[in-house]
């Protein structure tokens, strides 16, 4: 993956709804949460506050979730 440092950009490929997505920092606990995305291409996160390391999304579309990671710099 590659490093973020402020703006984390998100393709979810024009999905018609998505329900909440969530950050998970290494150790499994949620940082970040955003409730009600609005359905479009590209959604852009500020991550700027979340200390440097690894951390985990998941992204809850419907009944399908995915999960991906990213590298806070």
């Amino acid at each position: 993956p590659n490093p973020v440092s402020s703006e984390l950009a998100i393709s979810h490929l024009g999905a018609k709804a998505v329900g909440k997505l969530s950050i998970f920092n290494s150790l499994g606990k949620e940082v970040l949460k955003i409730d009600g995305l609005k359905s479009e291409n590209q959604t852009k996160i500020d991550v700027s506050a979340l200390n440097a390391g690894v951390y985990f999304i998941q992204l809850n579309i419907g009944k399908e979730i995915f999960s991906s990671k990213f590298i806070k710099q």
